[in-house]
């Protein structure tokens, strides 16, 4: 198996693509799938799949995962002083998969 980010990794382009680091949560089953525990966001990309048994060509084929990310919120104040009659603004940011709404 290997692995390539970015948009032009899936176009027929083989340098994009390295081999998938094999960790305790990156695996190759024995009947050849690859198993992702834990999925990360930089698991996302493509993914190439490489066969060959001696007979003929090798053939390979590429897939894409996308990684959904939930929405998180990254900062907020826990709290905050506003004096009588003057503004105050609140801020709350929040990053995942777009479209984010904050209310």
């Amino acid at each position: 198996w290997k692995h390539a980010r970015g948009a032009l990794a899936g176009i027929g382009n083989p340098q994009q693509y390295h081999p998938v680091p094999l960790t305790g949560r990156i695996q190759i089953m024995n009947n050849g799938s690859l198993l992702i525990r834990h999925v990360l966001e930089e698991d996302r990309g493509f993914y190439l799949c490489q066969a060959s048994n001696g007979v003929g060509s090798d053939i390979s084929k590429s897939m894409v995962l996308t990684v959904k990310i939930p929405a998180m919120i990254t900062s907020h104040p826990n709290t905050t002083m506003a004096k009588k009659g003057h503004v105050k603004e609140l801020n709350c940011t929040a990053r995942g998969e777009w479209p984010i709404i904050i209310r």
